[in-house]
């Protein structure tokens, strides 16, 4: 993962609301072009959309 994308990954992290989570989502997804696997992908995405959840409870 380029630092790039990790940074803008965590930007949108951090704005995220329940609005955001398709952005968030084609934003993990977009990682597929650069050679990582799509189950993944998931897992991240799984894990940081539950992860947001615990924070804002």
């Amino acid at each position: 993962m380029t630092m790039r994308r990790l940074r803008r990954l965590l930007i949108h992290l951090e704005q995220f609301t329940m609005n955001k989570t398709p952005h968030l989502y084609e934003e993990v997804m977009s990682m597929e072009v650069e050679g990582f696997d799509d189950d993944l992908l998931c897992s991240v995405f799984d894990y940081l959309v539950g992860r947001e959840s615990k924070a804002k409870a």
